[in-house]
C-alpha cells in the first residue's frame, strides 16, 4: 500500500493504492474514479517504486491497482438498493469512462464476492455443502 496526504487548514485528504484484490468492503465508497483530472504531483508521489507514471496510470484505468479517496472526486462504484431492500455495488456512470471495460467488470465481481452482493459489506458465505 502506498499514501499520500495533503493536508490544509481545515481538512486533510488521503490518498492510498492498493491491489484491486486487496479492496476491502469498506473501501468501495472510497475508490477514485477520477484519477486522471488528479494533480499530477499528487499522482506522482504514488507511483509505486519501479513503475513509471504511464504504466501506473494503466493499471490504474485497467483495474489492477485502484487508487482510494477519503473524498473521490468521482467515486468508482456506486451502492445502489435492490427491489428486495438489499443493495448492491454498481459502476458509477460517471466513472464509466474513466475505466477500462475490464475494470468495470473486475470491481463489481470484487464487490459481489467479498460483500455476497451486499453494499453494505456484511454479506456472508453460502451455506457449507452436506
Amino acid at each position: 500500500m502506498f499514501r499520500y496526504m495533503k493536508g490544509s487548514r481545515n481538512k486533510t485528504v488521503s490518498l492510498r493504492v492498493v491491489k484491486v484484490t486487496e479492496l476491502m468492503a469498506y473501501e468501495y465508497g472510497k475508490v477514485e474514479g477520477g484519477f486522471r483530472h488528479l494533480d499530477a504531483r499528487e499522482l506522482e508521489r504514488l507511483v509505486p517504486s519501479g513503475l513509471a507514471i504511464d504504466t501506473f496510470k494503466s493499471q490504474l484505468y485497467d483495474g489492477h491497482l485502484v487508487l482510494l479517496n477519503d473524498a473521490p472526486k468521482v467515486p468508482a462504484l456506486q451502492a445502489v438498493k435492490g427491489n428486495m431492500g438489499g443493495a448492491s455495488w454498481t459502476v458509477n456512470p460517471a466513472a464509466s469512462t474513466r475505466l477500462s471495460p475490464q475494470a468495470q467488470k473486475a470491481f463489481v465481481a470484487h464487490t459481489k464476492m467479498r460483500s455476497g452482493g451486499d453494499a453494505s459489506g456484511n454479506g456472508s458465505l453460502p451455506p457449507p455443502l452436506a
